[in-house]
């Protein structure tokens, strides 16, 4: 309550006030009052109203009660303890609260084991997940594994052998003694007769179902022949191969199967209607004039055999006989190989040759493949030239003219000619004999190439022979003549042989270039003359005897 100081002072006292005196007044001062109802408020039972009064509580006994949230201030300071209800404690909560806002909630779900959580009531799915490191199965409600799986079918059945059925040998359906047949015990029938009922053929299996049969119940029975009808429905897709097939009637040569009329089905051979060709693709005959989109919707074609009958198109491809044709306009014919595969012609009991023929097809050039012999795996690269111009491949055989034409190395044989021109080499060029026909020349060009020394032979030869040069050089001052070899030069003094004798010196004139001889000679002397070689050149020569005869040999 506030301070007695602040109460109102007392001008008109009425019933039940209170009145106090101010302690030690400083002056005049009227005595304080303060109503009765204000001490009820703090005092009784009476419910009453405090504004702007701090009430202390402070004390052992004093207490304040029904204080509801309304009057809490948001500020206040209240320590869980002094709550009714602990609004943090798990069990207090209610409603629902989003799984995200638990901060250990998935690590402690995930630590939880299987065995912990409730059992499954429908089915559950392993998206296609294995299920890894389980237990064998015990009680009959246990899971198996995969290799309990695997001894039980390998263990079920127990071969023990043969079956004679016409003696029931060993003894199966007559009574046999307890724990001599077992369940999966397994018998082929080796001789046909009867089991109980039963008849059985060679081949046949007997698998008994459980321990001790008694009855053919009990048994599994598996024909090798099928002998009692089987409905479609007992089928199943594509178990029966074609040998197996009810065909009525036997077959001949370009037949096809086709379904029989009328209610008995089955197929049955039949020739091919007038107006069709069958080229066939595999086992498989088409109509002629289908294609092979129109055969259940099929864009390829797949043929593991011969494609045999008319034409076959494909595209702008047209297969007929041993001819593959384009028939788009100026279309190619396009052979793609893979990678480093090739295209390739098989040689058979000839080479292998591609033909290449002219418009007319009247005739063809081939390129063949070298003999199975030859053991060649070469390749042949085809020449470059620019700006695609056309280029002929050299032949062997046929006469060709060669431009701008370089031969590194080359070995040329036999015989050939020159058209015109001139052969130039910054290198040798080697032979065994070289040939200058019709009286050419031997020339030996300067260095500048202007002046040439030349060779050159008399225009009427009347018997071949050749001068063979000495095998060195000679000393100073020695010449060239004849030695005592035939047709052998050799270097020897200008003088002539020892004792010869000079008789004579004679101007040849008028002679021509031809082998002629001054119209003097001795019968043992040496003779020097002068002859006319052309209008420009003379020569020295000296007339020898050599083999008993003459010969006139140039010094100069």
């Amino acid at each position: 309550m506030t301070d007695l100081t602040a109460l109102t002072e007392i001008t008109a006292p009425t019933t039940d006030d209170l009145v106090y005196v101010v302690d030690a007044p400083t002056g005049a001062k009227n005595p304080r009052k303060c109503s009765i109802a204000n001490f009820h408020a703090v005092n009784d039972a009476r419910t009453k109203t405090l504004t702007n009064t701090t009430i202390d509580a402070e004390g052992t006994g004093n207490s304040i009660t029904n204080i509801d949230n309304a009057n809490i201030k948001a500020s206040a300071g209240i320590v869980l303890s002094k709550l009714a209800v602990d609004p943090l404690a798990r069990a207090n909560h209610t409603g629902t609260q989003v799984h995200t806002t638990i901060s250990d909630f998935d690590t402690g779900v995930q630590a939880n084991r299987l065995d912990q959580m409730a059992a499954p009531t429908g089915a559950v799915a392993l998206n296609s997940q294995k299920i890894t490191g389980l237990a064998n199965g015990v009680a009959s409600t246990d899971a198996a594994t995969k290799g309990q799986l695997d001894t039980a079918v390998a263990s079920d059945i127990t071969l023990k052998g043969a079956y004679n059925a016409n003696t029931n040998s060993p003894n199966l359906d007559s009574s046999p003694s307890a724990g001599t047949i077992l369940k999966g015990d397994h018998y082929v029938v080796s001789v046909a007769g009867t089991f109980y009922s039963e008849a059985l053929q060679e081949g046949d299996s007997l698998i008994s179902e459980v321990d001790n049969p008694s009855a053919v119940t009990d048994w599994i029975i598996t024909n090798s022949q099928i002998v009692t009808p089987i409905v479609t429905a007992n089928i199943a897709d594509e178990a029966v191969t074609e040998g197996k097939l009810y065909i009525s009637n036997a077959g001949n040569n370009g037949e096809f199967l086709s379904k029989q009329s009328g209610n008995n089905g089955g197929l049955t051979w039949a020739t091919v209607p007038a107006g069709y060709n069958t080229p066939t693709i595999g086992s498989t005959t088409i109509p002629s004039g289908q294609t092979i989109a129109s055969l259940a919707g099929l864009t390829n074609l797949t043929a593991t055999g011969a494609l045999t009958g008319g034409s076959v198109v494909v595209d702008n491809l047209t297969i007929n006989a041993n001819a593959i044709e384009a028939t788009n306009t100026n279309g190619n014919i396009e052979l793609d190989s893979n990678g480093t595969g090739y295209v390739e012609v098989k040689g058979n009991t000839n080479d292998g040759a591609i033909r290449l023929n002219c418009t007319a097809n009247s005739h063809g050039q081939i390129i063949r493949s070298q003999p199975h012999s030859a053991s060649a795996d070469n390749i042949l690269l085809l020449p470059t030239t620019g700006s695609n111009a056309q280029s002929t491949l050299v032949s062997e055989i046929s006469t060709q003219t060669l431009t701008n034409k370089t031969l590194t190395s080359p070995t040329i044989t036999g015989t050939g000619t020159i058209a015109s021109g001139a052969i130039t080499s910054s290198g040798a060029i080697q032979g065994t004999q070289v040939d200058i026909t019709a009286e050419g020349d031997l020339r030996l060009q300067d260095a500048s190439g202007g002046q040439y020394v030349g060779f050159e032979a008399p225009a009427t030869v009347s018997s071949s022979y050749t001068l063979k040069m000495p095998p060195a050089t000679g000393a100073t001052g020695k010449v060239l003549k004849m030695s005592s070899t035939a047709n052998a030069l050799e270097w020897g003094d200008a003088g002539g042989a020892a004792g010869a004798e000079l008789t004579s010196l004679l101007q040849a004139v008028g002679y021509s270039a031809a082998n002629q001889s001054p119209a003097t000679e001795g019968s043992s002397a040496v003779s020097i003359f002068v002859k006319t070689i052309d209008s420009n050149n003379q020569g020295l020569y000296i007339r020898l005897k050599k083999n008993g005869g003459y010969q006139d040999v140039q010094i100069a």
